[in-house]
């Protein structure tokens, strides 16, 4: 084989090589970039997946009753609506300060230091979730930046 080489003259060795190095790139793309492909997509449905979990798990309900997209808030039971307005809020990385029930019916969230895009970003999750708005809100500006919130709920209620 060295002979062989050997006897080739640099015009036919640098045509040899270029034709190994065309090969070369032909299997990377018949064989390398179909699996790096199906590898992406795969990754892409396991992801989706996920986000289907994290949003059943968020709402809690397995079995609960979906109309247009959101959680019909009377397939609940109150505890549970409670627990996924908790679980809401923690999943925006809302530290609730003080969490108040005053009657079986109403819920008080309180926050000391939240970012007024995490506030709305839950409320707006609740709203898409269990359809609930506040009854009452009161938002402040906290010294450090941040907002200091008030929130109350009536459970069992929609608007």
């Amino acid at each position: 084989m060295t002979n062989w080489l050997g006897r080739l003259t640099a015009r036919e060795r640098i045509l040899l090589g270029s034709a190994v190095v065309i090969a070369a790139i032909c299997l990377v793309f018949m064989i390398v970039v179909p699996k790096l492909k199906q590898a992406r997509s795969d990754a892409e449905a396991r992801l989706t997946t996920a986000i289907d979990a994290d949003e059943r798990s968020i709402i809690g309900a397995d079995g609960a009753a979906y109309e247009a997209g959101r959680l019909v808030p009377a397939a609940l039971p109150i505890s549970q609506q409670r627990q996924v307005m908790i679980d809401a809020a923690a999943n925006r990385g809302l530290a609730v300060s003080r969490l108040q029930s005053p009657d079986d019916s109403s819920i008080l969230f309180q926050f000391e230091h939240v970012s007024s895009p995490a506030l709305f970003d839950w409320l707006e999750d609740l709203e898409r979730l269990l359809g609930q708005e506040p009854v009452r809100a009161t938002v402040e500006a906290s010294e450090s930046g941040g907002v200091r919130a008030s929130v109350e709920f009536h459970v069992g209620a929609t608007s």
